[in-house]
């Protein structure tokens, strides 16, 4: 992938690099000469700013399509920053919109985070991508853990990549662990699901597994408790929150610090809002090597214990597009 692209400064690499939020005159130049969604990246910023200065009919006429069409327009704003060919192929191929409520559905292929009334969330295509490309890191895709299954879009967009590879999610919340595997079932795709809050000692009997990925928020570090289930070459992407170093590295006119006057308070309340996801590859030395890390990621938080539901997070950008398309 190109540095240009998505790195913030050659330590930092930050999510909103890959997709930036433009301004008015950035979507206008760039309206002149790409199509709107390689102009607008498709993420629900972009897309109000550009109706705000050339009106809702592009819009208008996006909702009118069919999905297969929305899904074509998803992968070619993910190839134009730089991710694989293969990796997008295996997103455009899986039916986002089977993963999320149907009032939802018109907007499943916008390159955005979805909430769900389950308290979990259908991560923002973009991210999903980075991820898969990580996983291809591992030297064999035999057995792949998720910690964090949600709604099991990323497991079936996994399965369209690695169809050979043995697929097993945990999920926390008990209702949606269940109504995840049904869907899972139903489509076709042979992946377990199981309702449990799990840590590294509950996966030990899985050992060793090429890759483990956590898509939940944790308020520690802990590469370290997974090394022993990795076989050599496999591959441990973690999210942990910032460290002071890094907390205070940030701008001081960053939405982070207007949020949280002081490291204390971040790690109190807001570790799960901008997490740090970590990939590593076990090395034959036994010894986990960091691969890459991406800054200023979302995520819902890791759950020591199993739950039987959570209240729907809201996510203003998407309220904000649903109401565009109410107009």
């Amino acid at each position: 992938m190109s540095s240009q692209i998505w790195l913030k400064s050659p330590l930092r690499p930050a999510f909103a690099q890959y997709f930036p939020t433009f301004s008015a005159d950035d979507i206008r130049l760039r309206a002149e000469i790409l199509p709107v969604h390689l102009a607008t990246h498709l993420t629900p910023p972009n897309i109000a700013t550009y109706t705000e200065i050339f009106g809702t009919a592009w819009w208008d006429g996006y909702l009118q399509l069919g999905k297969a069409t929305k899904a074509k327009l998803l992968g070619e704003v993910l190839l134009s920053v730089g991710f694989s060919s293969s990796v997008v192929s295996a997103i455009v191929s899986t039916e986002r919109d089977l993963f999320i409520e149907e009032n939802d559905r018109p907007i499943a292929f916008v390159n955005w985070t979805i909430p769900l009334k389950s308290g979990s969330a259908l991560s923002a295509p973009g991210l999903v991508a980075h991820y898969i490309e990580d996983l291809l890191n591992a030297d064999h895709h035999r057995t792949i853990v998720e910690i964090g299954a949600g709604s099991g879009y990323h497991l079936a967009v996994v399965a369209q990549l690695l169809p050979q590879s043995r697929l097993i999610g945990y999920e926390a919340l008990q209702p949606l662990a269940a109504s995840t595997g049904r869907l899972l079932r139903a489509i076709g795709l042979d992946a377990e699901v199981l309702p449990e809050a799990v840590d590294a000692s509950g996966l030990a009997h899985l050992a060793p597994v090429s890759a483990v990925f956590m898509t939940a928020s944790s308020p520690s570090d802990r590469r370290d408790e997974f090394t022993s289930l990795l076989e050599v070459g496999g591959v441990l992407t973690t999210v942990r929150p910032l460290t002071s170093a890094e907390y205070y590295a940030e701008p001081s006119d960053t939405w982070l610090h207007k949020r949280y006057s002081s490291f204390h308070e971040y790690s109190a309340n807001g570790w799960s809002d901008s997490c740090v996801v970590t990939s590593l590859v076990k090395g034959a030395e036994n010894q986990l090597r960091v691969h890459r890390e991406l800054y200023g990621v979302t995520f819902v938080p890791w759950r020591e214990k199993t739950i039987d539901g959570a209240e729907k997070a809201t996510n203003s950008a998407i309220q904000e597009l649903q109401n565009l398309s109410r107009r």
